[in-house]
């Protein structure tokens, strides 16, 4: 596995757009270089995976299935609010092993300004979550830590820090919120969003 990883400063759900405003501002793309992640079982490891280990975890993640659709608001890198829908796209695959999210972001419009693909997977040789999101020929590997109807999950590159919490509220809501840190700067809230199920 290589030390490093390449990336969109925009990456998967919420946090793809936040990421592009905050390094681009209103437009452009650009890369950065994130520090090596956890371990991940591979082929290699002398134990055979726990599959049912496996599946037992990703049930904890089975409420994300199904379409979602809902506002958006990503705060570019000018500081101007930019107001989307966001559309989540989330099937169980492989038996329930793996979690695919596609993510599409369109203005009022009707004009596609993101997407973006991810995979959510468990490692039982670590007990983590891996969460691989990739957009336009790069990736973001992270590990996705699952709370009760949520998750978060980050990652760094250099002087900037990109926090993102997913939560169920009490109407069954997808609410999710980026948070971006450069430096000693405080937090801030780059993308708020909040999506219904559509099935």
């Amino acid at each position: 596995m290589s030390t490093q990883r390449r990336f969109p400063t925009a990456s998967l759900l919420a946090a793809i757009v936040a990421m592009v405003g905050t390094a681009c501002g209103s437009g452009g793309t650009s890369q950065a270089t994130a520090a090596k992640p956890a371990a991940v079982a591979t082929s290699g490891h002398s134990q055979q995976p726990n599959v049912a280990s496996q599946r037992a975890a990703m049930q904890k993640l089975d409420f994300l299935v199904g379409t979602w659709s809902g506002p958006e608001t990503v705060i570019t890198g000018s500081g101007a609010p930019l107001m989307l829908t966001q559309t989540e796209v989330v099937e169980s695959k492989l038996g329930g092993l793996v979690m695919l999210v596609e993510g599409t972001g369109h203005n009022a419009a009707g004009q596609v300004l993101f997407t973006a693909l991810a995979t959510i997977a468990y490692d039982d040789a670590t007990s983590s979550y891996r969460f691989r999101a990739y957009n336009s020929g790069n990736y973001v590997d992270a590990e996705l830590k699952v709370a009760a109807q949520g998750f978060t999950w980050g990652y760094g590159a250099g002087a900037m820090k990109v926090s993102n919490t997913m939560q169920l509220n009490a109407n069954g809501e997808w609410t999710e919120t980026t948070e971006t840190t450069i430096g000693s700067s405080p937090p801030r809230k780059t993308v708020d969003m909040t999506l219904q199920r559509q099935r």
